[in-house]
């Protein structure tokens, strides 16, 4: 263990797995982007971040990264995701176009069983933020009103397919 910034402790080729976790996606992010002789030596990231995650779906797509793995984890109030991801040569790269980034591709073709429940999470907070934001005309006439607006639906389309799949 040591005591570092970052990746900034570990020296280029020292570690095959890096776990990052208990924060959240943008701090991750940086962390690795901060590093990039460090990363493009690592083949295993294993991330739990406690926000944001959509950020990392769509990192991991530009980045060269495929999430091979995640799951959900239930502790008291709190669903926590956790994603493992591989380095890949790009020609083997998969993709979560055309989805909802909040919501793991992989969670929802496994039928997780917390996965009802997070979403439910998800479409309360991007339902209070709408809510909140669709009392200021400025707010409501701004591209973010929009593009939650559009979360908020796909989580919606996510929640009905589950529950007719049940």
């Amino acid at each position: 263990v040591r005591q570092a910034d970052g990746l900034a402790g570990v020296t280029e080729m020292e570690a095959e797995t890096v776990v990052i976790a208990g924060m959240g996606a943008g701090t991750m992010l940086e962390i690795l982007q901060a590093n990039p002789k460090i990363v493009s030596a690592i083949k295993y990231l294993v991330l739990q971040p406690m926000n944001d995650s959509e950020k990392i779906r769509l990192w991991a797509e530009t980045s060269l990264w495929n999430i091979d793995a995640e799951d959900l984890v239930e502790e008291g109030n709190k669903i926590y995701e956790i994603m493992g991801l591989s380095r890949c040569d790009g020609s083997k790269q998969k993709t979560n176009r055309n989805q909802c980034y909040q919501v793991s591709s992989y969670l929802i073709r496994e039928r997780h069983p917390l996965l009802k429940k997070f979403v439910i999470e998800l479409l309360h907070k991007y339902t209070s933020l709408l809510l909140a934001m669709g009392k200021s005309p400025r707010a409501k006439a701004s591209d973010k009103y929009k593009e939650f607006k559009k979360i908020k639906g796909q989580l919606e389309e996510i929640l009905d397919e589950r529950n007719n799949s049940d």
